[in-house]
């Protein structure tokens, strides 16, 4: 009889939401979702509307790992 084997799966953890503020860097708004993508999470980011062009840039750079949601208050 064949001894069993351990076998380890990664599965995400949950969803983490990161409410970016408009009066800081863009690395106090990015860092808590390295943190979170780096613990195994799926991370939902919601900058501020007072900052179209920076949301841009981070919805293009961040399309395939984080949810960028962008809008209206």
């Amino acid at each position: 009889m064949r001894a069993r084997q351990a076998r380890v799966g990664y599965e995400p953890f949950g969803v983490v939401g990161v409410l970016a503020p408009w009066n800081y860097p863009v690395i106090v708004g990015l860092m808590p979702v390295l943190v979170a993508i780096a613990a195994g999470n799926q991370v939902m980011l919601t900058p501020s509307e007072f900052t179209p062009t920076i949301n841009a840039v981070m919805e293009e750079i961040l399309a395939d790992q984080v949810a960028v949601v962008t809008g209206g208050a």
